[in-house]
């Protein structure tokens, strides 16, 4: 496992703050919290339909 780990740090750490963000959605979010991740989320969507795969601000 310590080599799967120091070979996909990058992935581990997406996996991290995915699972995250899902914990806290399902267990901690106000209605304002879920309202501003679906403005991220459409902003998020726009930035891949104009080819761009890091989010830029």
């Amino acid at each position: 496992m310590k080599k799967y780990r120091e070979k996909n740090k990058e992935k581990i750490k997406i996996q991290g703050a995915k699972g995250s963000g899902k914990y806290f959605i399902r267990n901690h979010a106000t209605l304002d919290d879920l309202e501003d991740f679906e403005n991220l989320i459409e902003e998020r969507k726009k930035s891949f339909k104009k080819g761009l795969t890091i989010y830029q601000y």
